[in-house]
């Protein structure tokens, strides 16, 4: 991974998913070269999903 395959996880919450959570969510994987994680304004990362043709998830907030 990292030459030949490369991983973009996109943020469907980037109000909560900030770039300091993502890292730490990456880092609980092993998440090394050839993975990028993208969060930033909402509408920005709608647009980014719309564009490369993805669903877009709504949150779902379940109870404690």
């Amino acid at each position: 991974m990292g030459r030949d395959v490369h991983l973009i996880s996109i943020s469907v919450d980037p109000v909560t998913d900030t770039p300091e959570r993502l890292k730490a969510w990456g880092a609980k994987f092993k998440a090394g070269a050839g993975w990028t994680f993208v969060t930033g304004d909402k509408q920005e990362i709608d647009k980014l999903l719309n564009w490369v043709h993805q669903w877009r998830a709504e949150k779902i907030i379940r109870p404690p």
